[in-house]
């Protein structure tokens, strides 16, 4: 197949946004995003809908702050029949979230005459799937790490009221999904769900011994053979372990796992993550960057970075649409 010219001084252009298109697409949260729009010179916001809000302000830099808008629902009765709406108006109301963003970055390394590669394009179209794979998980763990760190909504597998008090008893389940689910919808301000097709849903993402304990109960067993999803033609949908009770379940390998909790301090557990709209944000100065440098004569040397921040969303210092579910997580299956 011929290879397409670009002109030197619009490679690393052409290249950078080739990266991000196949970067994420890589990423889990990618379903969670929605479409970007323009927001005015230079930036782009998605909608709040969204479980990840993507900013983007291109006249940013490192150190920089990017912020959005959090929003509320509305709240009021409205006005019926004939009578008056002028004077009845809710005031719409956004919370401002500022997010820092810095650079993160990485680098390959090709020696031309060992590897083989018998052109520039070659070692480019390595490059991006290489460090395209990197980009992704590393956005993915920041974005895990930011949604776990120091949770102010938790909820506890069993009779368990602290991480301390967690035994092999207290696993996932689905009566744990549904205490999650009531949180939500009766926290204020409530946790507003994601909607499919005129319905509501909350999403929760749990690590895989969790899910082996969730799919050793027989109402599980049999929810999911009633739903079937898998018919279903919406991306969102696409991976999911199943649904229950209003929530949408995700098998998610790279969710946070422990080994110091319990009485003994050596009980192993995981932090399942019930997550609503707008739980964290994706701030962006730059989503890549693209160079390229020649050393050593054969050694071509490719450099990636984004200029990024990922933090979840907390409203007065309480988390706006995240509910940690901590509970007993071990690969061993649990017996019935």
């Amino acid at each position: 197949m011929a290879e397409t010219t670009i002109p030197n001084e619009l490679i690393p252009k052409v290249w950078a946004k080739r990266l991000w298109v196949e970067a994420k697409k890589k990423i889990f949260f990618d379903k969670f995003t929605g479409e970007e729009v323009p927001t005015g010179d230079k930036t782009s916001e998605t909608s709040f809908d969204n479980i990840v809000h993507i900013a983007t302000d291109l006249s940013k830099n490192p150190g920089d702050t990017i912020t959005i808008g959090l929003a509320y629902q509305l709240s009021g009765a409205g006005v019926s029949g004939t009578n008056t709406m002028e004077g009845q108006e809710e005031q719409i109301n956004f919370y401002d979230f500022s997010v820092t963003i810095d650079r993160i970055r990485n680098a390959a390394l090709w020696d031309d005459v060992l590897m083989g590669y018998k052109s520039p394009y070659a070692i480019r179209n390595a490059a991006k799937g290489l460090l395209s794979d990197w980009l992704a998980g590393k956005i993915e763990d920041m974005t895990v790490d930011a949604l776990s760190a120091s949770p102010t909504n938790v909820l506890y597998g069993g009779d368990a009221t602290d991480d301390d008090e967690i035994d092999s008893s207290d696993v996932f389940s689905t009566t744990l999904i549904d205490a999650a689910v009531r949180k939500a919808k009766l926290l204020q301000p409530r946790i507003r769900p994601i909607k499919i097709k005129g319905k509501e849903y909350y999403v929760v993402l749990a690590h895989p011994y969790q899910i082996l304990s969730l799919r050793s109960e027989n109402a599980w067993q049999q929810a999911q053979r009633e739903a079937n999803i898998k018919g279903d033609e919406n991306p969102i949908f696409s991976g999911a372990a199943g649904i229950w009770g209003g929530a949408i379940i995700y098998e998610y390998e790279r969710i946070k796992t422990y080994s110091n909790w319990g009485a003994d301090g050596k009980q192993p557990g995981a932090r399942a993550l019930l997550l609503g709209a707008q739980s964290v944000v994706w701030a962006f100065g730059t989503k890549v960057y693209w160079k390229e440098r020649t050393t050593d004569y054969d050694k071509i040397g490719i450099q990636i970075g984004s200029i990024l921040g990922v933090k979840k969303t907390v409203f007065n210092s309480k988390d706006y649409a995240t509910i940690a579910l901590d509970t007993y997580a071990t690969e061993t299956y649990p017996s019935a």
